[in-house]
């Protein structure tokens, strides 16, 4: 089964309503390209990961190895992500989650593997904020990004704003 296919039928959607998600190409239809998924997709792809490592990882070390670690990066994700105040142990637990992810991974991936992203989570950085600010959820951009669709969608509908704007818009086309 392809990629594209298990992400459609088992991950993002099912057999009788499948995704429409495609690997995203760049021009010379040889390199993927830069995807964006909302919150959502991405924590059912993290949900089932080890489906999408076993369709595409085939040297069984490496595989094993990603098994391994994997959960150890979704249950520390999920950690962060609770709404409710995190206690010191949440933040040990969180933190050895990680190391123990990051030290597979960097296996697997040496300085390659290393970005903004994973070094902020492997040197501590997270977990310091943290324990500074005992929850990280208000932070989180994904809840502006609701209000901010909510707000758009009563504004534009509410106003003819959003009907002059698609008026300029086709005027501009044509």
């Amino acid at each position: 089964m392809s990629i594209e296919n298990l992400l459609n039928q088992q991950i993002l959607g099912d057999d009788d309503r499948p995704a429409q998600w495609s690997i995203p190409m760049i021009d010379d239809g040889k390199t993927v390209g830069a995807k964006t998924l909302d919150n959502k997709c991405i924590q059912l792809i993290l949900n089932s990961f080890e489906m999408l490592i076993n369709a595409s990882i085939f040297d069984i070390t490496r595989r094993k190895k990603y098994h391994f670690s994997i959960p150890h990066y979704r249950d520390a994700i999920t950690i962060v992500r609770q709404q409710q105040e995190y206690t010191d142990n949440d933040i040990l637990t969180y933190q050895n989650h990680v190391d123990t992810w990051f030290q597979v991974w960097n296996e697997l991936h040496g300085a390659s593997g290393c970005t903004n992203y994973t070094h902020m989570l492997s040197s501590g950085h997270l977990a310091e904020y943290m324990f500074k600010w005992r929850s990280l959820y208000q932070f989180l951009q994904e809840g502006f990004e609701k209000f901010n669709h909510v707000f758009s969608t009563f504004y534009f509908r509410r106003t003819n704003h959003g009907v002059v704007g698609i008026e300029m818009q086709l005027s501009q086309s044509f």
